[in-house]
């Protein structure tokens, strides 16, 4: 094994971003023919991941009543990961309430959560688990072929995974506390002082306004 092996995963770039989002399946949500897409997990999925860092499975175990909106003057929109009703998170940190970013707001994700039936309605009936009961392990393997063949990014090292990267690459172009970060994404906090004392949704929707991801075009 070399002494310095290279990285398994890496952000996407702006390039990356604006190839990936110019796409007809954004520009003109243009449907997939192609089951393995998920139908219209193929337009949600990569951008709820690019505006929130939650890895893929998080985002495809999503139902309507996962959406909530806080309490108070501002009436936050938020959605909640958890381990609840058979779903699975990695560790307990993943367990985390997430605010919805103004991008996927203006891009109509809370129109699309509240179209749909009831509060255990999936956001995404038509993804097709793997053979192991994963749900968004099919999905996966057809983004990878879509980056690769549909949009030429050929570093193998940027998955789908990369858009988990890539909103931590932007929170710290973007200067914003990482301690809120952490709390966002589901990262285990550095240190026993930072988990003092609770980070208020108010302060989380605070920054996700701020965050903008480079090379977005929509």
């Amino acid at each position: 094994m070399p002494k310095n092996p290279p990285r398994s995963r890496v952000s996407f770039d702006a390039d990356d971003i604006q190839r990936i989002f110019n796409h007809p399946i954004f520009t003109a949500r243009t449907a997939v023919a192609d089951h393995r897409a998920g139908g219209i997990a193929a337009f949600w999925l990569p951008l709820i991941a690019c505006f929130s860092g939650a890895r893929l499975e998080e985002i495809g175990q999503l139902k309507q009543g996962d959406f909530k909106k806080g309490a108070g003057l501002r009436k936050i929109d938020y959605f909640v990961i958890d381990n609840a009703e058979g779903n699975s998170t990695k560790t307990v940190t993943s367990n985390r309430e997430v605010p919805v970013h103004p991008v996927l707001i203006r891009l109509g994700l809370l129109d699309y959560v509240g179209s749909l039936p009831g509060p255990h309605a999936s956001l995404f009936p038509d993804l097709k688990p793997a053979k192991y009961g994963n749900l968004t392990g099919v999905f996966s393997k057809w983004f990878g072929r879509f980056l690769r063949i549909e949009l030429g990014i050929k570093d193998k090292r940027k998955v789908f995974h990369s858009f988990r990267h890539g909103f931590a690459t932007n929170w710290k172009v973007c200067e914003l506390p990482e301690h809120v970060r952490f709390v966002i994404d589901g990262h285990a906090l550095p240190t026993v002082g930072a988990k003092y004392g609770e980070t208020l949704m108010s302060v989380r929707s605070h920054c996700m306004y701020k965050l903008v991801i480079e090379g977005f075009p929509l």
